[in-house]
């Protein structure tokens, strides 16, 4: 039984949630230098015989390093062989930086926050903080560049070690030691080290992709062979090969660059900049000029980042959406000036992080909005992300690798059969010249292992590549298609993805009388005097940008359904010196919609103006925010309101008993278990001056409030989420959510969609991480009922787990647990789903490895998942065995989607780029369909494979067998069977569709299985069976003449021939029937037109050159070098052991082959009492522990 906590190790990160790589600083290095006498051994030895080994260097660059360069220290090094984070060999070049100035020379004055007004002051002298690499006073600094990543060699640890920007070891404080910006030759001195400020991916030419496609092995041997083939006068066939390897070769290359084009463009921005260098003297300077340290002025008007850095004045809304996917502005401000160590990810309100775009920079009086920058190009938020894209986990794609271990197989064989050849043409009839000999050698290597067989094998991932774009679903990388086929499990994004784009308002609820109202879906029934409204129009995060409200949707949704009107002062760049702040007042008449867009003009004065003078902006952990508002114009200065909005659960634990509703727990459990979004609305009055309230802390104010009422969102559901659903967990397959949004939303979405069923338990999964003061622990709290009553699940006074002991129902059901003493009775089984945020999945993921590994394979809800998180979550979902795939449709989805088996964006943005697969159609229904076509091009590519094996197979049979009398087929048969019958049907095979529904159990994924070799197998037997019948039938036949060869001749005319050449025809068809089975993976085979059509021509051209008397056509048995069996009972006979043959052979591979007594023997045989993949061993470990989930009483939670 494999251990859970054994399997899943823990994987230490930052936790940022804008980091989408991790960095190794330090890999595995080794050094070489070039030893000339070893280069003077190697090069003539390696281009004598035919170049194999220059081929060999170009395809093992670490083995050509070791046998021309020694070994040396790092220091002296020209060549560094570093092992990456995959574990694999990269032979990088050593390069220089010359001429670094000395960092005495170049330290700047600093600036200090003024604590009163924020802005920055003149300090002491200090130098930049910067890493100790760069410290160094020498004049040549060695480094590597690997991964797009500098790696600078350290002299005092005698290693290269990552170049990091200055958020490694610096403070804030240490942040505004910056001073007037760089000096000319400081910056000069650090654009040397960290190259220019830009992600650039390189677009490779044309003549480049063609020499690495060309020099592949596979590609290789198909030159090679064409090259035999027209020595040997096989034109037409070599010709037919040859075209075929062109036409291909060009599509690829084609499709390559396009691709690498389109990420170029994609992440490719450069524009001008405004830096602060040489004593407060602004430049204005190309983006790419930009190192850390500079200090960057950020324009009022916004800007698009190419770099980190982090915001030293003012303040700036940015939307973030290319990296978190999230449309909501957020809002940043100045870093603050304190001795703590500065973080990216701690500090990111206060990080400007490259690709995203400030939308509108607020400014102090007279000041500057300065920003610092702390890292560029690849070392960015922009570039980790870019970098994950261009260098993904690799995937182990188990066809691929059986294809070759059989191709190796075949190979030996050849080798066999070149021996073979050798000793019966040149010891037996030694009048055969040694070229001659090995002429016929070779060709029975090309005969056994066809080179026709790579592009053989794809064939049927072409074409469903070819029926998804007719679907709108387009692929750019058709080697996932087959992983399509070998699906399990999908994650699925919610916003866009199963749900659409925003929020609708439902209504409220008002409170009144000690109870809530009816849902009302016209806001404008709630007077203007109401704290309730005055709420809605007040507690919002809300700005104008170009004169257009911008913010979080569901606060959009909110103060459009008041129809109040929101005024910024200073056409929205707010000048901090000032006592102005932002307006809200009601319209005076009724607009035609809600959503109208009102100009200011549209407002006359009312006696209702609100100025929101403060805000606590909305925190996940405090699940609320806060607003300090003053009516205007106002009698009493210190007359002010205070609005709290936020989770239901978390407003009624802040505010008054008395002013909670009584039904305020039952008709929040009915909304939410609709799958509604719930918001709850409070106030209080405090009676403080403006300085005074500017003071408060949150703490302060948000306590005592008085309960207005809630806020009914609903986020409906993509009409075709449902049924999509349903259909894969009628298949087995296993679907989970991973969003960004909130666990609330999330749990609700998850059981309207019916990825959680309605009878099903949900728990939430809490961690507490390690620290000096408590110990970790995990908290389990279920979801009291069915109903999902979401009051239960955040109170903390009545979350708990119940006795019941459950099971987990992901897709794959499960035996019936019988525990005794469990709550659900005996023999029943009770399913239950994890659901857990993304800042418990960080801790339980490195600090609970056991109960890690658990989580992935009851998980269903991942919700507020960082980019970073999902892209770990789905490699570690593979990591278990499951085959995943992702579906998304954001920036954010790029890194899970490029690390997923299977990877389908919604989009056709940045998510398309990363993404293997993109569709048009922008729902779900894009997942089964790519799930069906990978199941059909799995099954078409295993059947042509065993086609062609076959194939090669009885043709070597045949060849052996007229070796053996000095024969040979001759030119226009090897034409025929080679060009007519098998590229034809090779070419047809795959056009079969896929079948109409997904059926629970998966095709198979290996061609190293018992059921592939079996089938090879059976199929060889009874194809050598039919060869050596009927030519043993031929020989005891009275009529017959036995063959003499003749010496001078070739041979090839024959009875023999005509027997053997005959019964093989009929082979190759009987095979391409056989392995055309259908059902339940593929339509059925009169489905395929072409297919049908191919067959029709070419079974009576068989049976023609089969019963045709040798009066017909004189000519065409002369043409294809036959001598007609003059009987025709034998000929008859020759038939009808075909059709015997073909009765047999589908009957193996249609019914007996995949019967369930022959898949039980197999097990046996295999001795397979276990499951090999992990996440199978954990189920079956979770549903022989009686302790997990920890089962205790009612009120009180599980610690772990």
């Amino acid at each position: 039984m494999a251990s859970g906590g054994g399997n899943i190790s823990a994987i230490k990160d930052e936790n940022n949630s804008l980091k989408e790589e991790e960095i190794d600083p330090c890999p595995l290095q080794h050094g070489y230098r070039i030893s000339l006498w070893r280069c003077f051994l190697f090069y003539p030895l390696a281009i004598l015989p035919a170049g194999i080994g220059l081929l060999f260097a170009y395809w093992y660059p670490h083995a050509w390093l070791r046998l021309t360069c020694y070994k040396c220290d790092l220091e002296r090094a020209q060549f560094v062989l570093v092992q990456d984070l995959d574990l694999k060999w990269k032979v990088e070049v050593v390069r220089k930086i010359s001429r670094i100035p000395s960092q005495s020379n170049c330290s700047t004055p600093s600036l200090s926050l003024n604590e009163e007004n924020g802005t920055l002051i003149n300090g002491e002298d200090n130098e930049s903080e910067l890493s100790p690499l760069l410290t160094t006073s020498s004049t040549i600094t060695p480094y590597i560049l690997h991964r797009h990543l500098r790696y600078l060699y350290d002299r005092v640890e005698e290693k290269y070690t990552v170049l990091r920007g200055l958020e490694s070891g610096m403070t804030c404080c240490e942040a505004y030691r910056h001073g007037n910006g760089l000096s000319r030759l400081e910056h000069e001195r650090r654009l040397s080290m960290y190259g220019s400020n830009s992600i650039e991916v390189p677009v490779k030419p044309y003549h480049s992709l063609f020499i690495e496609e060309v020099l592949h092995p596979f590609y290789i041997f198909q030159i090679l062979s064409v090259i035999f083939w027209m020595a040997d006068s096989y034109f037409y066939y070599a010709g037919a090969v040859l075209i075929i390897f062109i036409v291909s070769m060009l599509i690829s290359l084609i499709q390559t660059r396009r691709h690498m084009q389109r990420l170029h463009d994609m992440v490719k921005t450069s524009g001008r900049v405004t830096v602060v260098r040489d004593n407060q003297r602004c430049h204005d300077v190309s983006s790419e000029d930009l190192v850390p340290g500079d200090i960057m002025v950020v324009p009022p008007e916004g800007m698009r980042l190419t770099c980190d850095a982090v915001l030293l004045t003012g303040s700036a809304i940015v939307n973030e959406a290319m990296l978190t996917g999230e449309s909501v502005p957020v809002t940043k401000t100045a870093l603050p000036s304190d001795p703590k160590p500065y973080s990216p990810t701690t500090h990111k309100m206060h990080t400007l992080f490259a690709g995203t775009h400030v939308v509108q920079a607020r400014y102090y009086s007279g000041q500057l909005i300065l920003a610092l920058v702390v890292r560029t190009g690849f070392l960015t938020a922009k570039g980790g992300m870019v970098r994950s894209i261009l260098y993904p986990k690799p995937l182990n794609i188990k066809f691929y690798w059986d294809s070759i271990k059989f191709i190796l197989l075949l190979s030996i064989l050849a080798g066999i059969g070149f021996v073979y050849t050798v000793l019966v043409l040149q010891l037996r009839k030694p009048r055969y010249e040694v070229s001659e000999t090995i002429f016929r050698a070779f060709d029975i290597i090309t005969t056994i292992v066809p080179p026709s067989l790579p592009a053989a094998i794809t064939i049927g991932t072409v074409y469903a590549v070819n029926r998804l774009k007719k679907n709108k679903i387009y692929c750019i990388s058709p080697q996932r298609v087959n992983l399509c086929g070998k699906v399990k499990l999908v994650c699925f994004d919610k916003t866009g993805t199963l749900t659409e784009e925003s929020l609708d308002l439902l209504g409220v609820q008002p409170a009144s009388n000690y109870k809530l109202q009816d849902l009302l879906d016209d806001i404008h029934q709630v007077p203007h005097s109401s704290p309730f409204l005055q709420g809605m129009a007040t507690c919002h995060s809300l700005t104008r940008i170009n004169g257009e409200l911008t913010g979080d949707p569901l606060d959009l949704k909110m103060f459009q359904s008041t129809r109040w009107f929101l005024e910024e002062p200073g056409e929205g760049i707010a000048r901090f010196d000032t006592l102005r702040f932002p307006m809200v007042r009601p319209h005076q008449t009724t607009p035609t919609s809600p959503t109208s867009s009102y100009s200011s003009l549209d407002y006359v004065s009312t006696d209702i103006e609100l100025g929101i003078l403060k805000q606590f902006t909305f925190s996940s952990e405090l699940q609320r925010m806060s607003v300090i508002v003053r009516k205007l114009p106002s009698d009493n200065a210190r007359n002010l309101k205070v609005f709290t909005k936020g989770a239901p659960e978390m407003i009624k634990k802040l505010s008054q008993p008395e002013s909670i509703p009584k039904d305020f727990d039952m008709v929040l459990g009915s909304l939410t278990s609709k799958g509604y979004r719930v918001l709850a609305m409070a106030y209080r009055d405090i009676r403080k001056d403006f300085h005074q309230a500017m003071r408060l802390e949150r703490d302060d104010v948000e306590c005592d409030l008085n309960f207005c009422g809630l806020i009914v969102f609903e986020n409906r559901l993509k009409e075709q989420t449902p049924p999509t659903l349903m259909m894969l967990r009628n298949s087995a397959i296993r679907t989970v959510m991973v969003t960004g949004d909130n666990l609330l939303t999330a749990i609700a979405v998850s059981r309207n969609s019916g990825m959680v069923a309605k009878e099903h338990h949900v728990i939430v999964l809490k961690a507490t991480p390690i620290n000096s003061e408590r110990s970790p622990r995990l908290q389990y709290q279920l979801f009291e009922d069915k109903s999902v009553n979401l009051s239960k699940l955040c109170s903390s006074t009545s979350s708990y787990l119940s006795n019941n002991k459950f099971s987990i129902q992901n897709g794959v059901r499960l035996d019936e647990l019988n525990h005794p003493g469990g709550g659900g009775g005996a023999g029943v089984t009770q399913y239950f789903h994890v659901a857990i945020d993304g800042r418990n999945f960080n801790i339980v993921r490195e600090q609970f490895p056991k109960e890690y590994s658990r989580l992935l394979v009851s998980g269903t809800i991942f919700a507020r998942m960082s980019p970073l998180n999902k892209k770990q979550l789905v490699t570690d979902l593979m990591t278990l065995g499951y085959g995943v795939a992702m579906c998304g449709d954001g920036a954010n989805d790029c890194g899970a989607l490029k690390a997923a088996h299977v990877g389908i964006s919604l989009s056709d943005t940045e998510a398309s780029v990363a993404s293997p697969f993109t569709s048009n159609i922008p729902n779900i229904t894009c997942v089964p369909a790519a799930i069906k076509e990978g199941r059909a091009a799995l099954v078409t590519s295993f059947s042509v494979f065993k086609f062609m094996a076959l194939y090669s197979l009885t043709e070597f049979t045949s060849v052996a067998i007229l070796y053996s009398m000095e024969s040979n087929l001759g030119d226009i048969q090897y034409l025929y069977v080679d060009l007519v019958l098998i590229l034809s049907f090779a070419f047809v095979m795959g056009l079969t569709g896929p079948y109409s529904r997904i059926v629970k159990r998966r095709p198979l994924g290996t061609l190293a299985g018992i059921h592939v070799f079996s089938s090879i197998l059976i199929q060889t037997g009874l194809m050598i069976l039919g060869q050596l019948a009927m030519y043993y039938y031929l020989k005891s036949e009275p009529w017959y003449v036995p063959f003499v060869p003749d010496p001078d001749g070739e041979n090839i005319s024959c009875p023999e021939n005509t027997v053997i050449f005959t019964a093989s025809i009929f082979q190759y068809i009987v095979l391409v029937i056989a392995f055309s089975t259908a059902a339940p993976y593929r339509k059925p085979i009169y489905t395929n037109v072409l297919f049908m059509l191919s067959l029709a021509v070419l079974i009576p051209a068989c049976l023609y050159i089969a019963l045709a008397p040798p009066t017909w056509l004189p000519w065409f048995w002369k043409f294809f070098q036959l001598e007609p069996v003059p009987h025709f009972l034998f000929r008859l006979t020759l038939v009808m052991s075909a059709g015997i043959h073909l009765l047999l052979a589908y009957l193996i591979e249609g019914y007996l082959l995949s019967s369930s007594f022959i898949h039980k023997v197999f097990r046996f045989v295999r001795c397979k009492r276990k499951p090999k993949n992990l996440y199978k061993h954990l189920l079956l470990e979770i549903k022989s522990d009686r302790q997990w989930p920890p089962p205790l009483p009612n009120g009180v939670s599980a610690h772990c």
